[in-house]
């Protein structure tokens, strides 16, 4: 079974801006992955990508395929812990997504969802709405991630 072409292209993307993701927190320790530019307002890398893992998992495994998840937005941002640990869920959950993803025929990119959180400018959800609309998160994200490092090797010693 071949993949649907349209499809190879969001997986592509999303392969593009997950090696982003891990060139940006190369070398990084525990304390530097947790570490918060501002004391409030902001996140760490740690939080960050601990939340991409919930919301990826979100639109693909539940929305997308239909499976039940438990996720606590607010938790994800605030999380703290081994860099290396997390980066181990990160790419499983890429993974995870490709294996689902990998599947989808044509027809089913044209399908819509009832997502649990929806927003009226989203308009009609349709799975491959889904899939974008993960790609722009992921995007969004690893800009933060990247100025979170280089605040981190500029913080005053």
């Amino acid at each position: 079974l071949n993949m649907v072409a349209e499809v190879q292209g969001y997986l592509t993307e999303l392969g593009l801006l997950r090696k982003q993701v891990h060139t940006a927190v190369q070398g990084l320790n525990d304390e530097a992955a947790n570490w918060h530019p501002l004391p409030e307002g902001t996140n760490s890398i740690y939080g960050i990508i601990s939340h991409l893992i919930g919301g990826e998992s979100y639109w693909v495994r539940q929305v997308i395929a239909g499976e039940t998840l438990q996720r606590d937005r607010e938790a994800e941002l605030h999380a703290t812990g081994s860099l290396s640990e997390l980066l181990e869920r990160w790419d499983k959950a890429g993974k995870d997504s490709a294996a689902i993803l990998g599947n989808l025929t044509l027809k089913e990119l044209g399908e819509t969802r009832s997502p649990s959180i929806h927003r009226p400018e989203w308009g009609d959800i349709t799975v491959r709405w889904c899939i974008l609309h993960v790609i722009s998160h992921l995007s969004l994200h690893v800009g933060h991630i990247q100025l979170t490092r280089q605040l981190w090797e500029q913080r005053p010693s």
